[in-house]
Parts: C-alpha cells; structure tokens; sequence
C-alpha cells in the first residue's frame, strides 16, 4: 500500500470516530456512576428510575428465572436488593452500552449479538480477575470489557469494503486481525475504541487501557498489573471459550484459563465464578 494510500485509509477509519453520537449527560453521567464499585445507591436508584428502558430493562432481569423467588419486584429498590450491586452494576452497564448501537446498519458477515456477548463476557472475565490481583484502575474493569472492541464495530459499519477484505484475509492466512487492520486501514480496533471513549469523555486511563489491550507492555505501571493486561488475557479466554466476535473455528484450540506471567491466582475459584455470572449475563442482558 502506498504511504499516500495509507494516510488516506487512515484518516476515513478515524473519521469513524468522529461519526459516532455523543453521550448524552444523562448516559454520561449513568456510565461513570456504574463503573465505580462503591455506588450511593439512592442516587444510582433515582438516575436508572428516570430512564424508562433501562428501568424496564433491570427490572425484567429481578423477575427472571434465575433471580424470581415467588414475587414480582415492581422497583428498583426492589429489583437491588435482588439483584444485588455487582450484578445490578453489571446488567445496567451493559444495556447502556449496547444502546449506543441501536440503529447502527452493519455489513453481511457481522453479528452484533456475538460482538455484545464477547464484550460482556471480557467484561465479567476482567472484573473477576481483579478480585484476586493487583490491578492499575481496577474499577474500570468490566466497563473496559464492555468496550474494548468498539473500534470493530465503527470498522464495520464504516468501511464495510475494508471490513470484508480484513475478514477473508484472516480467513485465508489464519494471522491476527488487528495486523491486517493496520495494513489495510492504517489504524487498528484498539486505537479507535481508545479514541472512541476519549471522545465520549470517560476517564483518561480507561481509553489508556483499552488503546492498549493487544500491547499491554506499552501501560505497564510500575509494581501493579495495568488493566491494559488484565483486558488482554480476558479478551484471549473468552475468546478460547468460542464467546468470540469472530464465529470460532473447527480447529480452535482447546479453552484455556487466563496465563499472567509473575502472578498466580486461584484459577479454579475463577472458572467456577465466571461460569455461574456468564450464565446469568447472557441470558438477562438481550
């Protein structure tokens, strides 16, 4: 590609970023409040109560089957004490984000269900994973998860013809799709999802680590782990899970439970809890 050619493609991919809606205040204000593990959980009530779909939406995931006890949960308050925060923080986080694709058209060979499941799952993966290490910006975990592919979606909605050229690429060599993203497009998934959360004003080291989740080496902090590592392991379990953007392979490796050089953590309390909140998040966050 010439080097003309690949200011070109470049400059269309982060004009992708550009296109995309503005939070509104309101959505704003919701996503930086659920990122946090320590929540009021009156103001939180107040906020999820003024937006009708996503109070819907809560209260739908109280009265499923895996939380129904005997009764029908009518409030939030109610629909808390249920759910429970975590859980409740969780459900919540991911239909705010998966709203802000509402609408979006995409391209033949693109599902947005398996892009949502696969964010979710890293999401969980990396949330959990932090219980049990010393992680950089850790309350951003899940929300990081939720995120860290955004630049995909803005890929395949924008550039539709590159997106079909990345994919058969992939397909034909089997080599990772973010070196044909720089090839083709001069830009890669990562950098626009950084760009794409900067662009919605949400915290600096959050856009950081997901800018940086396929080279976590560049957001390495001295003596914690950055949550630039913690997304690139979480994104490669899940991933060998077959929870994938990507429809998984017939030659797919075996899943694998995530590897972190220098640091060990229960890896059998890790599955047992991942699996019983994947369970839950797919089936009440659609």
């Amino acid at each position: 590609m010439s080097a003309l050619l690949a200011t070109t493609t470049r400059a269309a991919s982060l004009k992708n970023v550009e296109r995309l809606p503005s939070l509104s205040p309101a959505v704003n204000r919701l996503l930086g409040m659920l990122a946090k593990r320590d929540i009021d959980m009156a103001q939180l009530g107040r906020v999820i109560s003024a937006d009708p779909s996503l109070c819907g939406h809560i209260l739908s995931a109280a009265n499923s089957a895996y939380f129904n006890r005997g009764s029908q949960v009518t409030t939030i308050d109610q629909a808390v004490t249920r759910l429970g925060l975590t859980k409740l923080r969780r459900i919540a986080l991911s239909k705010s984000v998966s709203r802000i694709f509402r609408g979006m058209r995409t391209p033949d060979g693109w599902s947005m269900t398996r892009f949502q499941l696969h964010s979710i799952a890293t999401g969980a993966a990396a949330e959990i994973l932090c219980d049990y290490l010393p992680v950089e910006d850790c309350e951003n975990a899940f929300l990081g998860g939720l995120m860290h592919d955004v630049g995909k979606v803005l890929i395949a909605c924008g550039q539709p013809a590159q997106f079909s050229e990345i994919e058969a690429a992939v397909s034909l060599t089997g080599r990772p799709q973010i070196e044909f993203e720089r090839e083709i497009l001069g830009a890669d998934h990562a950098e626009l999802s950084g760009l794409a959360i900067a662009k919605w004003e949400l915290p600096f080291l959050l856009s950081r680590a997901v800018s940086h989740h396929h080279n976590p080496e560049l957001a390495r902090e001295f003596g914690e782990l950055s949550l630039s590592e913690i997304l690139h392991v979480a994104d490669r379990f899940t991933n060998s899970l077959g929870i994938s953007v990507r429809e998984p392979t017939a030659d797919q490796a075996p899943p694998q439970l995530p590897s972190i050089p220098g640091h060990e953590y229960p890896q059998a309390p890790f599955a047992a809890r991942f699996e019983e909140e994947w369970k839950i998040l797919s089936a009440v966050c659609f």
